[in-house]
């Protein structure tokens, strides 16, 4: 829980360490060999590159606010591999899809999915034609919290195309 992120270079036999969220890190998705994003219990989405130490875009409370003015915690994320789409869950039952630049790294928020519950992991198909996303009552970690209408299950929305978009 020292908030950080770390990439082994198996290799060499070292890691580098990547700082930026003010509270635990409970996900991480490589995007591609260079870039990759996070979550944390800070409610934070961080865009990250292997090249820098310090996130390359931050998306403060990226999930909102609970009523005692905490940001929701960032539970999972997924990222497209290769693409220019990754996905965040909280606790406040919406998987959140974002999109971002390759030449600008901002993201922005491009759609969001209702779900029941914690949304605790997700992971896009192959084809990225599909998000699959793990609901439960509770946080994956722990019992801080119970979604009360929260129900342990998985999630598969069919997301659109581009073609479909226009």
């Amino acid at each position: 829980m020292d908030r950080t992120v770390r990439l082994w270079k198996i290799p060499e036999e070292t890691q580098l360490v990547f700082r930026g969220h003010h509270a635990a890190i409970d996900c991480v998705s490589m995007v591609n060999e260079e870039c990759f994003v996070s979550g944390s219990q800070d409610g934070a989405l961080s865009l990250w590159s292997t090249k820098k130490k310090k996130p390359l875009s931050v998306i403060k409370a990226a999930h909102g606010l609970r009523d005692t003015g905490d940001a929701n915690w960032v539970s999972s994320v997924a990222a497209y591999r290769y693409g220019d789409i990754f996905a965040s869950g909280s606790c406040d039952g919406v998987v959140r899809l974002w999109n971002w630049e390759h030449a600008s790294p901002k993201a922005f928020k491009s759609a969001e999915i209702p779900m029941e519950g914690f949304i605790n992991d997700m992971c896009f198909s192959l084809s990225g034609k599909y998000l699959f996303a793990a609901t439960g009552q509770e946080h994956k970690f722990g019992r801080w919290f119970k979604a009360p209408r929260g129900v342990n299950g998985l999630g598969i929305v069919r997301l659109p195309t581009k073609s479909q978009n226009n």
